[in-house]
């Protein structure tokens, strides 16, 4: 099924209408939610004697959709976002003393944990734009922002916010 060639062309359609227009063409059930796509984003695609497979695979380029083969059709579905894990060691800023039992939390999804005894956190999250508060009883609380594509390693310091005299 998925090596049938296909001849289409698409001009100025949304990707669900394209998806409609794939699938009376090729006389293959094609089954998705179109809340899978937005409505306002436009197409143009052309294909001569191009395998179903490889049309797929271009229609879903750089999108999180996938696709399987179910009863003679094919079935559109949302991938799962990936999980990245991020760790480090959080440490005072003037001393580089290991912080024991910090708070790393990601704001945008609440999800989080606490250094351990070395000082060390490795904390599992979603891919995509996070928000971490980093905060240690008598230091500065820290906001750091990025986006997470890959594991990465992460260091972070802390000011003290308090001194005794």
């Amino acid at each position: 099924m998925l090596d049938q060639s296909i001849n289409s062309n698409c001009e100025n359609k949304s990707l669900s209408e394209a998806l409609f227009a794939l699938s009376e063409t090729s006389n293959i059930n094609i089954t998705f939610s179109p809340k899978l796509f937005s409505k306002s984003k436009k197409i143009d695609f052309t294909a001569y004697k191009e395998p179903l497979r490889n049309v797929l695979n271009r229609f879903f380029e750089n999108r999180e959709v996938g696709y399987r083969l179910s009863n003679g059709g094919i079935i559109l579905f949302k991938k799962p976002t990936p999980n990245f894990i991020i760790n480090g060691y959080l440490t005072d800023t003037k001393t580089g003393e290991r912080l024991v039992g910090a708070n790393i939390f990601e704001l945008n999804n609440l999800v989080g944990g606490a250094s351990n005894t070395y000082g060390f956190y490795s904390q599992q999250f979603k891919k995509g734009h996070l928000r971490l508060q980093i905060s240690y009883l008598g230091y500065q609380t820290k906001v750091i922002e990025l986006n997470l594509n890959k594991p990465q390693k992460l260091d972070i310091a802390l000011e003290p916010s308090l001194t005794l005299k």
